[in-house]
């Protein structure tokens, strides 16, 4: 009796120890690979934000500098220009 329970119990014990062997492998592969994806996704979506937000404020700041630079010479000119014709023309009718 006691072989013929052994014949069938380690068959049973070396087909269970196998089956939770493969879950287990099966189970880590699909968690490790989870959360590889969603690492990667935040990792790219928290980049992207950062350097969109960088490229942003940098081009703002230039854009916005460039812009005041050629204002500032233009309205200099015409305001050197204007200027220049009032004292022209005062000088000339004196």
């Amino acid at each position: 009796m006691t072989t013929t329970t052994t014949a069938i119990t380690t068959p049973i014990t070396a087909i269970t120890t196998a089956t939770t062997a493969i879950i287990t492998a099966t189970t880590t592969t699909i968690t490790t690979a989870i959360a590889t994806i969603i690492t990667t996704t935040i990792t790219t979506i928290i980049t992207t934000a950062i350097t969109t937000t960088i490229t942003t404020a940098i081009t703002t700041t230039i854009t916005t500098t460039i812009t005041t630079i050629i204002t500032t010479i233009i309205t200099t000119a015409i305001t050197t220009a204007i200027t220049a014709a009032i004292t022209t023309t005062t000088t000339t009718t004196i």
